[in-house]
């Protein structure tokens, strides 16, 4: 037996962390390199960026391929530790797990709930024994000799067919690629199309090997990549579009575990925990405004969702230019489901005004514990 492993778990913004009594958990900041960059969750504020510098390790020291998350997803992250190996003390094994994504190693959780056609099982928020219920400790007295761990299941519907009808991925871009690999690694041609044409999904990217298996998915997965990345225009995707190269991944990633197989290694699916509500909770006060230059504060509360942005902003107007300049005006929204361009739109309205200052908080965190509470009680 072995307690040398480490799982990697990406991050892009702040979210309640794993137990980790046993020091298995390495929590990195995926992209960190770009995170001023719009990503798919709008743009990054100050706190979170804090907060992510705090707990997290960044995927932009030594070698790394930082710069290109937007395209990699995830893949920055594994990319950075095939570079950087030493840096998580060169455990004997290893994997990859996302923020709210978690492999259930228990049987016992998944008896009454039914995963979903990508094997996921919906699981509300993190509760103080959650790392218990799906099996995770299991991770601390893992085999050396242990099988390797996937994320799969068997569909109807093709991978190929399955990705082309994604409305963030560009058939013509997908097709492309599939042709340079074709071209540049004929190798991979049989076992490619196997893949694209047989019925057995893997999904987001997740795994659970020796040292040696990680490797030689490293070197044999980011070439093909980097050559597809070569060719590509990503000029006219949407952020959403941009994101190929991480789905395209979970192709190869199939290809590969279908050759490891081959070869003898023996390849176990398990379920995966998607956790619903990661938000970490906060609180604001009068403290988190700079009032040093003003003689009073003024409080000021909204509770709002996004249908009621518009009607927020006039209040919120009216407020600023009425307002005595000599008070600092302190508005804290209580918030669930704004996007960027939602917040931006208020951020706008007093950007001008010196006096003003806004703090979003998102309520979600609280909903989800007073339900729990409500039907605990």
């Amino acid at each position: 037996m072995v307690n040398k492993i480490k799982i990697l778990v990406g991050y892009h913004k702040p979210a309640l962390l794993l137990k980790d009594p046993n020091g298995i958990f390495q929590p990195i900041h995926l992209g960190r390199k770009c995170a001023t960059e719009s990503s798919k969750d709008g743009n990054i504020t100050k706190e979170d960026w804090d907060w992510l510098n705090t707990n997290t390790i960044g995927d932009d020291s030594g070698e790394n391929i930082s710069d290109r998350n937007r395209e990699y997803c995830e893949l920055t992250g594994l990319y950075w530790a095939y570079k950087n190996y030493e840096k998580l003390g060169d455990p004997e094994l290893f994997g990859f797990m996302h923020y709210r994504r978690h492999f259930i190693f228990s049987s016992s959780y998944i008896l009454d709930k039914k995963p979903d056609f990508c094997n996921l099982v919906r699981t509300d928020s993190l509760n103080e024994n959650y790392e218990t219920e799906i099996g995770l400790d299991f991770l601390s007295e893992f085999p050396e000799n242990s099988p390797i761990y996937v994320c799969s299941n068997t569909l109807k519907e093709t991978p190929y067919d399955y990705h082309c009808k994604m409305s963030f991925i560009k058939r013509e871009m997908y097709d492309k690629s599939l042709d340079i690999l074709r071209t540049k690694y004929p190798e991979i041609i049989l076992y490619l199309n196997k893949y694209l044409n047989g019925h057995t999904h893997y999904w987001s990217n997740m795994f659970v090997c020796r040292k040696q298996i990680f490797f030689e998915l490293c070197e044999w997965l980011f070439p093909k990549l980097d050559s597809v990345y070569q060719k590509l225009n990503f000029s006219d995707c949407s952020i959403a579009q941009k994101r190929f190269i991480g789905y395209l991944a979970e192709n190869l990633f199939g290809v590969f575990w279908m050759l490891k197989k081959a070869e003898g290694e023996k390849i176990v699916s398990k379920p995966i925990s998607f956790v619903e509500n990661t938000d970490l909770k906060k609180t604001v006060s009068i403290e988190n405004f700079d009032t040093s230059e003003y003689k009073e504060c003024v409080p000021i509360v909204y509770s709002v969702d996004k249908n009621y942005v518009k009607y927020l902003a006039v209040s919120m107007l009216s407020v600023v230019e009425h307002a005595n300049r000599q008070k600092k005006y302190a508005f804290i929204i209580l918030e669930e489901g704004l996007n960027s361009s939602d917040k931006k739109k208020l951020l706008n309205i007093v950007k001008d005004f010196k006096f003003a200052e806004i703090k979003f908080v998102d309520v979600k965190p609280y909903i989800v514990s007073l339900k729990k509470s409500f039907y605990k009680g």
